[in-house]
């Protein structure tokens, strides 16, 4: 039932909706978000600031998620693309229908900040962990750029704990990171691993395991950090490796 007052519409939910979007817009911070993504077109984007676009997800998943987002195709703007993910997991999904619209956002996922703005509200993989990790496999394994940065940024954000570590390590190790992308979720995981549990992890830098552009990459995250250190930082700085 759709909440009085919020998106009444049953049909034409998309249209609604996105002129909402073009009321929020800013002309200037369109701008500055093309200029973050440069595999976005500046014509895909409206300029509707992250908070605004997540208080709409929140009031769509609560009233309409279902009609919204059968009606985004892939014909979508940014905003669009963003809200689908959101949406996914806000709204109050069994596991199986979640299972079942997943595939299309991840499909629609061209650019990092539609895959991290999504996976920041699916706290279903906090709910259901091991059946998260079976439906992430086919991700992690496929190769495709935003694909695989979708599945490592939800083992990054859900699964960097004592229980699975170990598993996300091991899907690090195993991961081609030769696609940008991929390279920078990977080096922000692993990053992530060492400060949580530093002795697990820092093997993965004495092993090699890592090319040299994401092993670099990660002890430079990992040197950055608050959390992390000054001796730790200055030891790992010797695991630095320099380009053949």
């Amino acid at each position: 039932m759709v909440e009085k007052g919020k998106y009444q519409n049953s049909r034409g939910l998309k249209k609604e909706i996105l002129n909402k979007m073009y009321e929020e817009a800013e002309p200037e911070y369109k701008k500055f978000n093309a200029r973050l993504m440069p595999g976005v077109d500046e014509k895909d984007i409206i300029g509707v600031r992250l908070p605004k676009l997540r208080k709409m997800a929140k009031e769509i998943a609560k009233s309409c998620a279902f009609e919204y987002l059968s009606e985004i195709k892939d014909d979508c703007y940014f905003e669009e693309r963003m809200l689908y993910g959101m949406i996914l997991g806000y709204s109050r999904l069994t596991l199986q229908e979640f299972v079942l619209h997943l595939p299309e956002f991840v499909s629609k996922i061209n650019d990092w900040s539609v895959c991290d703005s999504g996976v920041t509200s699916m706290k279903i993989f906090e709910k259901y962990p091991e059946e998260g990790l079976k439906l992430l496999k086919p991700y992690l394994e496929s190769g495709e750029e935003f694909a695989v940065r979708f599945g490592v940024v939800v083992l990054l954000r859900y699964y960097t704990n004592e229980k699975y570590v170990k598993t996300v390590l091991k899907y690090m190790r195993k991961i081609d990171c030769s696609k940008y992308y991929i390279m920078m979720a990977i080096s922000w995981c692993v990053a992530e691993c060492y400060i949580k549990f530093p002795e697990l992890t820092e093997g993965i830098f004495i092993e090699e395991a890592l090319d040299v552009t994401t092993n670099n990459k990660a002890i430079q995250k990992i040197r950055e950090s608050l959390r992390v250190e000054r001796k730790d930082k200055e030891r790992l700085n010797q695991l630095k490796r320099i380009h053949q």
